[in-house]
């Protein structure tokens, strides 16, 4: 039995929940990486998962897996002092609000605000590779804050000095 763990608020990143994304030659999937600060008990109930899902699957926690779990001190300056995860499923995983109303604005849902989510945790072997990986179930959106990456310019202030200008026109 798959059992569902619920994120502390985290600042998603990589946040793909309206449109399923592609990697490389894999099918699209929604997806969001999320980071937990080191020493937030969460991680110690999602290593708990991890292991008791690899001896569901295989008996005993095999030597070597292919573990999602990542340092993100080895990552960008945004994830040091975490550890961080990608969550991810073919379905499109339920999305509410603060107040628990589905979310229909697409333009409420980017990287960078904060959001709590559900995930489980599954083991599987591909060829000799043995693995685990995590699944998305639902997201709470909790409270905006400034975007991940550069905002988009609004076309007006980026060309408000060419009004009325012509003289760039090309000729034929």
């Amino acid at each position: 039995m798959s059992k569902n763990l619920i994120t502390p608020l985290v600042r998603g990143s990589y946040v793909n929940l309206i449109t399923p994304r592609a990697f490389g030659e894999n099918e699209p999937k929604f997806s969001m990486l999320i980071p937990i600060p080191k020493g937030n008990p969460f991680l110690k109930e999602l290593e708990t998962e991890i292991k008791n899902k690899l001896k569901e699957k295989f008996g005993e926690v095999p030597k070597s897996y292919r573990s999602p779990l990542k340092d993100g001190d080895t990552m960008d300056e945004q994830f040091k002092g975490h550890m961080v995860f990608t969550a991810s499923n073919k379905t499109q995983p339920g999305l509410v609000d603060a107040n628990l109303k589905p979310v229909i604005n697409s333009s409420e849902i980017y990287s960078g605000a904060w959001y709590r989510t559900s995930v489980s945790v599954f083991a599987w072997t591909h060829q000799s590779i043995k693995g685990v990986s995590i699944s998305l179930q639902n997201v709470q959106k909790v409270k905006d804050d400034q975007p991940f990456g550069k905002a988009p310019t609004a076309p007006e202030d980026e060309f408000s000095a060419y009004i009325n200008k012509s003289d760039d026109l090309l000729e034929e």
